[in-house]
């Protein structure tokens, strides 16, 4: 997508770049379609600069801090590692702002972010590395030493590289994510869509401007996906370093989300802690609950729905591949 700047004039470039950067998203927040999703990021850092843009272990990072981090590691890999449109960039991080100003550093260089677990052995890195053939990796811990590693991904090493947008880029496929299935090796999944927003990014009853929690890890298809969309639609991301029952229900009441992503397996641990606890947690800002992932048993299911109400409790079955989905909410759920 090229943005149609017009005649400059005395006005300086970068302010009409940043004017029409801004225009990307209407007055509630939520993205012009086509509009290139590391542009968007932008967007949001220049109309609520100081908005929460991503909350972890107690931490917030704001739109114009995590926009400018961003910048800044799109020209170190630029000036670097030569990353340029078209190129592939594995991402093995864990949970953390860092993971995200990555994520979309790649696209604003027109780049397809690639990411892997940051728990996986070498053996498996290495093979998902060869399917992959990534300019560079951005990550540590068991990736293969032979590769260009961005090691160092504290935001002192890029402090002295310009913060300022960049132009405009999008590129198809957005995304290639990885999945052993039912063959049980690892295998490449390019998203069909483009790094720019659509109908495919828009969430299931997710609004601009929300706040969402998001617990699993981000190098999973889903909420890798839920996440671009939080900060696509300038939203608050708030999500976990690792999945644990009291905390979950500590970050509702402290953040508020209206919309919450789950698996069965946090859903039934939730369900098993102390009556005395579940019964005094405060849910009520939550306005959908959606699921997906695996079988749900029929007793958390309706725990939940007893719990916060069947009106709010989607389940949602999906592919990587994004050749379509299911979704049936509680009320029908009870029904059949």
């Amino acid at each position: 997508m090229e943005l149609a700047i017009g005649d400059v004039g005395a006005v300086p470039h970068r302010l009409i770049m940043v004017e029409a950067i801004s225009a990307l998203v209407g007055t509630d927040g939520q993205p012009r379609d086509g509009a290139p999703l590391g542009a968007l990021l932008s967007a949001h850092a220049a109309v609520t600069p100081h908005a929460p843009a991503f909350s972890i272990t107690g931490s917030t990072t704001s739109f114009c801090h995590i926009d400018e981090a961003s910048n800044r590691r799109a020209r170190l890999l630029a000036d670097r590692y030569a990353v340029t449109k078209g190129d592939r960039v594995a991402i093995s991080l864990p949970n953390r702002v860092e993971f995200m100003e990555a994520v979309f550093a790649v696209w604003k260089l027109g780049a397809i972010p690639c990411p892997l677990s940051h728990r996986a052995s070498p053996a498996e890195c290495g093979k998902l590395l060869e399917l992959i053939d990534p300019r560079c990796v951005v990550g540590s811990g068991g990736l293969p030493t032979s590769r260009s590693l961005l090691h160092n991904v504290d935001r002192d090493s890029i402090q002295e590289l310009s913060c300022e947008p960049l132009p405009p880029l999008a590129v198809t496929p957005g995304r290639i994510m990885n999945s052993g299935g039912s063959t049980g090796g690892p295998k490449l999944i390019s998203d069909p869509n483009p790094s720019a927003w659509g109908a495919d990014k828009s969430g299931r009853r997710c609004s601009p401007r929300s706040t969402i929690l998001l617990p699993a890890p981000l190098y999973h298809s889903a909420p890798f996906a839920y996440a671009v969309m939080a900060l696509a639609q300038g939203s608050h991301l708030v999500c976990m370093d690792r999945f644990d029952p009291g905390e979950w229900l500590d970050a509702v009441e402290q953040y508020r989300p209206s919309w919450v992503y789950m698996v069965p397996t946090m859903m039934s641990r939730i369900a098993k802690l102390p009556n005395d606890i579940t019964q005094h947690a405060n849910l009520s800002s939550i306005e959908t609950l959606i699921h997906m992932a695996a079988p749900c048993p029929p007793q958390v299911k309706r725990w939940w729905i007893d719990r916060i109400g069947p009106e709010r409790v989607l389940e949602v079955y999906g592919g990587t591949e994004r050749i379509g989905a299911a979704a049936i909410d509680g009320v029908q759920w009870l029904e059949h």
